[in-house]
């Protein structure tokens, strides 16, 4: 094979890797929120109105799990001591992140 071919092959694999995890996400997720619409509520023994709070439970279960998530992450990088030869160097005061581990003017005299 010679090298425009194997560069228009990478093109195309990295285009259709890059396109269709993000577009492919929503439509599993309309799909699976078309197939629980279509469940026939009638032939469980559950009545509508539990059904509806227990999904509604279930959201906001689901949401407040992400949104705690994405807390964390944000504060471990936030949080995150510097690598390399800077570690060494003492971190200004106000420049912390507001974390117990943050140095303090003290610390660094």
């Amino acid at each position: 094979m010679k090298k425009p071919a194997l560069a228009t092959l990478g093109v195309v694999g990295a285009c259709a890797a890059c396109c269709t995890i993000p577009l492919g996400i929503p439509l599993l997720s309309g799909l699976s929120v078309a197939g629980l619409a279509s469940i026939d509520w009638d032939c469980l023994n559950v009545g509508s109105e539990a059904a509806a709070i227990g999904l509604g439970l279930t959201a906001a279960a689901l949401v407040g799990g992400g949104l705690w998530w994405h807390r964390k992450r944000q504060a471990a990088t936030a949080c995150a001591a510097p690598s390399g030869t800077a570690a060494a160097l003492p971190v200004p005061a106000g420049s912390g992140c507001g974390c117990s581990s943050a140095p303090t003017s003290k610390e660094n005299s």
